[in-house]
């Protein structure tokens, strides 16, 4: 145990790197807060809902955490060996015939730990935490703001989802809507699409419906109907109509709404790339530490170090991101498959990661 990880190395690079780890996870979210609060200041202050805007940004917190788990990190590394090297601990340690790689062992202990953190509470936590900021948002935030809402937006009754392209709630209606309905036992029973539904003041008017009933053998397809039909909600529920987010479901919910669509013939591509991309980020805390180590093995010069070190972590988390940026794009637009999209930042910068170790010099 001892040749693996030598104990007061082991140590020395624990805590040089868990420290400024927590530091850059607390700073950075503090800093998305403050911009969440400026972002919404208007609508707190127009409502005197100072409370329920500390509500929302306390319900923020999890959702945040995992998002910027990855990329503090890699701050988080690239500041600890600069610091380690500027006190010339990594010359000694190596002086001293600790490998790289021993070296590497309390960082790969604590990345493994960030990931299954991550994964955990973007599982269980944060769906439930991003519905109630929703709901805190748009029903005591932004109370007084009843202007068209447009963008695609989508609704949770007792026995269906509704997703709407668009809300106008000047005429109160609702556009190119998309009605999944479900029986007792949460399996999907019919898909129904609808031009536009009006309120007319008792009830929804409906236009152009067209109806395909899930495991109906004797009337198989879509068929146009002209059924009375309505849905339990309200003009009053759809004020401000959530938005449709992969973040405030668990991989259960979502695999069961893709499932949804492909039963009916419709087009699920984005859906099944922000799952995939559910696993592949969690995955990116891995990658990014690497990355991190791997720029920051050269322990000279020490005095560059620390501008060096902020000006690499800025790099690799930039490119990160916006390799990631591009990927999701086509992903969801169909030019990639989803499995790619979501996980072809990681291979590439693994593979960048890798490389850098295996060139570098033993010191």
């Amino acid at each position: 145990m001892r040749r693996i990880a030598p104990p007061t190395a082991f140590g020395l690079v624990f805590r040089g790197l868990l420290e400024p780890f927590m530091l850059v996870v607390a700073a950075f979210t503090l800093v998305h807060l403050l911009a969440d609060a400026a972002d919404q200041f208007n609508n707190i202050t127009a409502n005197s809902a100072a409370l329920a805007g500390i509500e929302y940004l306390g319900l923020r917190i999890p959702f945040i955490v995992t998002k910027l788990m990855p990329v503090s990190l890699l701050a988080g590394v690239m500041f600890g060996f600069a610091m380690m090297n500027r006190t010339g601990e990594v010359i000694a340690m190596q002086a001293l015939g600790i490998s790289r790689l021993q070296i590497a062992i309390p960082l790969v202990l604590i990345a493994i730990g960030a990931t299954i953190f991550d994964f955990a509470v973007s599982e269980t936590i944060v769906p439930a935490t991003n519905r109630c900021a929703e709901q805190v948002l748009t029903r005591r935030i932004r109370a007084h703001d009843r202007r068209h809402v447009g963008g695609e937006s989508w609704f949770r009754t007792r026995n269906a989802f509704i997703v709407a392209e668009d809300y106008n709630s000047a005429r109160k209606e609702l556009s190119d809507l998309t009605i999944f309905r479900f029986d007792g036992s949460s399996e999907l029973r019919a898909v129904t699409l609808v031009d536009s539904a009006t309120w007319t003041g008792r009830k929804w008017r409906f236009e152009n419906v067209h109806s395909i009933a899930i495991g109906d053998l004797g009337n198989p397809g879509w068929h146009r109907t002209d059924q009375d039909m309505n849905f339990d909600l309200l003009p009053s529920d759809l004020e401000n109509p959530q938005k449709v987010s992969p973040d405030d479901f668990s991989l259960a919910e979502l695999s069961q709404f893709i499932r949804g669509l492909r039963r009916v013939g419709l087009n699920a591509q984005r859906y099944v790339a922000d799952r995939d991309l559910k696993y592949a980020m969690p995955v990116s805390c891995l990658i990014l530490a690497a990355i991190g180590f791997a720029l920051s093995l050269d322990p000279l010069p020490r005095q560059a170090g620390l501008a060096r070190n902020i000006g690499y972590a800025l790099a690799a988390g930039f490119g990160y991101w916006l390799v990631l940026g591009f990927t999701m794009s086509f992903g969801k637009s169909g030019i990639l498959p989803p499995w790619p999209a979501a996980w072809l930042p990681n291979i590439l910068f693994g593979s960048i990661a890798i490389s850098i170790f295996l060139m570098g010099e033993e010191k």
